[in-house]
């Protein structure tokens, strides 16, 4: 599963149409995701790998708590799958956590003075090949979800994988129902 395709689960999951994709490959992910069984964490994960690029980044908290302001950056992570009613309890502030297209990244890395750390007090993902929110004025649970399958945290994992399959389950029942053309 390439980049573009894992977005596409991702999208398909929350009720979008993949609009990147072709129609036949749209065809294509639709029928794996329909034929996908409650997946494991490490099934997740691999069916979803690749599909953005994290940077940890360090910034002064003032401007780590404007980068919500921009219209740009979509809040993502542990914090946002908690305020939305994730099986997961923070137990401690997890770090901010934002997509930000990687073409918007320099201007608003600049404004703010946000620099690449190991020390990080926010993390910055970039999704690779499609930007999968257009239309969107927030990141989705599954993108959420499938964030949370990469944490060092145990149960965020379990949080990311029971909400996959619950979204996927949904999928299932609300399947759109197959068009034909032609002549009627």
């Amino acid at each position: 599963m390439g980049p573009k395709r894992a977005w596409a689960i991702v999208d398909l999951l929350s009720g979008g149409s993949a609009p990147w994709l072709s129609y036949s490959e749209r065809s294509q992910v639709r029928s794996y995701v329909a034929r996908l069984n409650e997946p494991s964490a490490d099934e997740w994960r691999s069916i979803l790998r690749g599909r953005s690029k994290s940077r940890p980044v360090r910034g002064h908290p003032a401007a780590v708590a404007r980068l919500g302001e921009f219209d740009q950056a979509l809040t993502a992570g542990p914090a946002e799958a908690v305020r939305r009613g994730f099986d997961l309890v923070a137990v401690a502030e997890p770090r901010p956590e934002y997509y930000i297209q990687l073409s918007e990244w320099a201007s608003i890395s600049e404004s703010l003075a946000l620099q690449p750390s190991r020390d990080a007090n926010l993390i910055v993902r970039h999704p690779v090949m499609v930007w999968p929110f257009d239309g969107r004025d927030a990141v989705p649970d599954a993108a959420i979800a499938a964030d949370l399958l990469d944490s060092a945290e145990p149960r965020a994992v379990r949080a990311g994988q029971v909400r996959l399959n619950e979204l996927l389950r949904s999928a299932g029942r609300h399947e759109p129902a197959a068009t034909t053309s032609g002549c009627g």
